[in-house]
């Protein structure tokens, strides 16, 4: 029977199968928030058309003339709700795509 490797070897071995157990448990959680994004996309591109068609402003004037219900949810008829929700959704995309950028190509 041979020697063991030297210890730094093993210590590499240790490490890198450390590396690949968190990646395995790590995967689906990168899944599943990639799903997550991709849907909330949908609904922040509804939100927008939304805002922008025009509907948003008639609705907002309805709520300050009183003809909306107190009873009815609607802070999405604040003026910087939505807003601020597509400039988050904007910086965040920006920090998806610096991730991407910064990823590169996989390794040879």
């Amino acid at each position: 029977m041979s020697a063991y490797l030297p210890q730094t070897e093993l210590d590499l071995i240790a490490e890198m199968e450390t590396i690949l157990d968190d990646w395995d448990r790590q995967k689906q959680e990168f899944e599943r928030v990639q799903e997550a994004w991709r849907s909330c996309q949908q609904q922040m591109n509804k939100l927008q058309r939304y805002y922008d068609s025009g509907r948003w402003l008639m609705h907002y004037e309805s709520y300050d003339q009183g003809r909306i219900p107190e009873t009815l949810k609607c802070g999405v008829l604040s003026q910087d709700a939505i807003y601020n929700a597509l400039c988050e959704e904007d910086e965040l995309r920006k920090g998806w795509l610096s991730c991407a950028e910064e990823i590169g190509e996989p390794a040879a």
